[in-house]
């Protein structure tokens, strides 16, 4: 394992943290990413002026008919009124919205003349349901490579949610302040790989002991690369909850210690049910 795996693996780590739990990201980026998936997923997009001129064509039988829509910078942050501002799920949302605002265009241009030719209505449906998982495909992608360039520095704090983008913080902290050693990490999956078969895989407590401290395991026990990565994202959550002020759940009273908590459940710290 180097550092190229480790930040590939906390960019991941992030984008499904984002889509998981709704997490905002920085507004300008968010509508950016928005119009841009839009444009590579084959819509046309007037980027002159918000709100926003989108262009589309609908095929059927052998006729192509012209779509056209507007959506403001505002709704493609807001999506649907469930979603929150300026999440993953509040784009993809918005992707819908400016579609069937087209098709509804669409059919009331088609009523004005004549009635609705009703045999247009399944193949409507399946060009939106097409067409809005490209833009989903394009907008995952561009996260991840959002989430890639600025980890973190990505999403916004919890209390404020316009703040600017800023670069990594967090790995670069772990890796000075050793807690998170290449060394140590590799050694231990050196071991794994060496003893998959055997042994008992360390707990938790056997594994920060290892990883963080250098303290031997015992030889009935190995740290596995998925107790690795347990490790890697446990103290990476535990520093980004200090540093975008994201609440989590009340683990008073147990035994275990707080980055044990975190190196077990994972994102399932964060508390789901918090109200922006």
């Amino acid at each position: 394992m180097d550092r190229q795996h480790l930040d590939d693996f906390i960019s991941y780590e992030l984008r499904e943290l984002a889509w998981r739990f709704k997490l905002p990201i920085n507004e300008s980026v968010a509508q950016w990413c928005f119009l841009d998936s839009l444009k590579k997923a084959g819509f046309r997009v007037n980027l002159h002026r918000d709100p926003y001129q989108v262009f589309d064509v609908f095929e059927h039988a052998g006729e192509i008919h012209s779509l056209s829509a507007e959506i403001s910078g505002e709704e493609i942050l807001n999506g649907w009124p469930q979603q929150k501002r300026a999440t993953p799920s509040a784009l993809y949302d918005s992707a819908y919205i400016v579609i069937d605002r087209m098709q509804e265009r669409f059919r009331l241009g088609k009523k004005s003349y004549s009635p609705f030719p009703y045999d247009l209505a399944d193949p409507l449906f399946d060009d939106r349901g097409e067409k809005g998982r490209k833009v989903r495909d394009f907008l995952d992608a561009s996260l991840l490579d959002l989430f890639e360039k600025y980890q973190e520095g990505l999403l916004v704090p919890f209390k404020n949610l316009r703040a600017p983008v800023h670069g990594p913080i967090i790995l670069d902290q772990l890796m000075a302040s050793d807690v998170i050693n290449l060394k140590r990490i590799n050694e231990a999956i050196r071991r794994w790989e060496h003893r998959e078969s055997e042994g008992f895989l360390g707990s938790n407590y056997a594994t920060i002991a290892f990883l963080k401290d250098g303290e031997p395991l015992d030889d009935n026990h190995v740290v596995s690369r998925s107790n690795v990565d347990d490790y890697v994202w446990g103290n990476y959550l535990l520093e980004l909850v200090k540093l975008k002020g994201y609440p989590i759940k009340d683990y008073k009273g147990e035994e275990e210690t707080m980055l044990e908590v975190a190196c077990d459940r994972g994102w399932n710290i964060l508390d789901t049910f918090s109200k922006r």
